[in-house]
């Protein structure tokens, strides 16, 4: 008897040997209390050209207009390209997975979904790196690029046995704790994306002293529901052979399971049926599909596979349109501004981008649009007649064909109705 206990305790501690990764354990000195989200890459796994092919498949099926799946397609092509490229040179440097940790803090200053998916530098990068692997070339890869202006600056150092990058604002602990078992589990998943959460008691008791009641779509629900009636939240991703998603929640118990369980479907439930088109809001897919999501108890587990084409890809498109939309708009400003001072300073408007710009010292990050990636000089600049600020008078806009942004002599910027309205607010004063 004493034997047979033997063999399984060493079973069992084989068995969790096997769930806690080398790279999942090189990251344990980054996870702390104040961890909130760890998502997990494998960079030997993931096919980045897979959810282009969906994302146009996506596009037909919905019927899209040509000039929305032009541009989305493209959008999408641009951030392919630039992952393929990433995850060919870490894996050429050594490196087999990739960590991105996340906190509450982090999310203060970039809570929106267009920031968390395309100005990725909130949170900690992290890199484990065995013998051999090229840390250098690694810090350089999940660093900023210059040509890359929609990626913040992000500054690297090598802790430990990882490379890590972060904003230089932010702090970076590493306090040597060991991974503690919810998290082990959370991460134990194979998928080549793993989104994790383990939350710390700190973050559970702030969460319950700052917001005892959640108020939601079936009325009011208590916190600890949450906050202590689960340990642990895993989604395992992946994009091929097609694009799927599995979501666990690990509950205190069985009957935790099922009383979290029938509010979520409850929720779910309360949402369908709204008549909201799919792009309006990012709970919209599943106001407008009622049978992509549902969880079900099993024992003191929650499952939920919900058809991620349905749900995911439609807001995820959503989001990325308005982000480059919004750094779009930002860049014109800052050249809307730039000619401004030109103006100020000469009394009359500069001959030309470049002379301006070289003259304000500005980046020549502003000239790239994201709405036209790969695109050479986008911004078309129409010197005005007289040097004036006018909140009708037309300075800059973009070149593409399906271009519909125009930025104004007072510095304002507008996305026009179609581009034939943009031509005509140009007509007569075009190059």
């Amino acid at each position: 008897m004493k034997i047979t206990k033997t063999i399984l305790m060493i079973a069992a501690v084989m068995l969790l040997a096997r769930a806690v990764r080398a790279d999942d354990t090189a990251i344990s000195p980054f996870v702390n209390d104040q961890t909130l989200i760890v998502v997990r890459f494998d960079l030997k796994n993931l096919d980045p050209s897979a959810s282009l092919q969906l994302c146009g498949k996506l596009l037909a099926d919905r019927g899209d207009d040509a000039q929305h799946v032009a541009l989305t397609k493209g959008l999408w092509q641009h951030r392919t390209d630039n992952a393929q490229k990433l995850l060919k040179g870490l894996q050429e440097a050594g490196a087999a997975h990739l960590y991105w940790l996340i906190s509450p803090a982090d999310m203060t200053k970039d809570l929106s979904v267009p920031e968390m998916i395309d100005r990725t530098g909130s949170g900690v990068w992290v890199v484990p790196v065995a013998g051999g692997a090229d840390r250098a070339a690694i810090a350089r890869l999940i660093t900023a690029e210059p040509n890359d202006a929609l990626k913040p600056v992000l500054r690297s150092q090598a802790i430990g046995g990882a490379v890590v990058a972060a904003k230089p604002e932010r702090q970076v602990d590493h306090d040597g704790a060991a991974l503690s078992p919810d998290w082990v589990k959370a991460l134990s998943s194979e998928a080549p994306i793993v989104v994790a959460s383990a939350p710390g008691e700190i973050f559970r008791r702030s969460f319950e002293e700052n917001l005892p009641v959640i108020q939601t779509s079936i009325g009011a629900l208590p916190i600890k529901q949450f906050t202590r009636g689960v340990h642990w939240i895993s989604i395992s991703i992946s994009a091929a052979p097609s694009f799927s998603a599995t979501g666990v929640i690990e509950c205190s118990d069985a009957a935790a399971a099922t009383s979290l369980a029938d509010s979520i479907n409850g929720m779910v439930k309360a949402l369908q049926g709204r008549p909201v088109r799919i792009l309006d809001s990012p709970f919209s897919p599943i106001m407008n599909a009622p049978d992509v999501f549902a969880c079900k108890a099993d024992g003191e587990q929650i499952r939920c596979a919900p058809d991620m084409n349905a749900i995911i890809l439609p807001l995820v498109i959503k989001q990325m349109h308005d982000s480059v939309t919004v750094t779009a708009q930002n860049h014109m400003r800052e050249l809307l501004l730039g000619s401004i001072m030109y103006m100020s300073q000469h009394r009359e408007y500069a001959p030309s981008l470049d002379v301006m710009m070289k003259e304000q010292e500005m980046s020549p990050g502003v000239m790239e649009d994201p709405l036209q990636p790969g695109v050479k000089d986008p911004w078309i600049y129409v010197k005005p007649p007289v040097a004036r600020l006018d909140s009708k008078m037309p300075l800059i806009y973009e070149k593409s064909e399906t271009g519909r942004l125009v930025g104004f002599a007072d510095g304002h910027v507008e996305t026009r109705p179609d581009r034939a309205s943009v031509m005509k607010l140009f007509a007569g004063t075009r190059p």
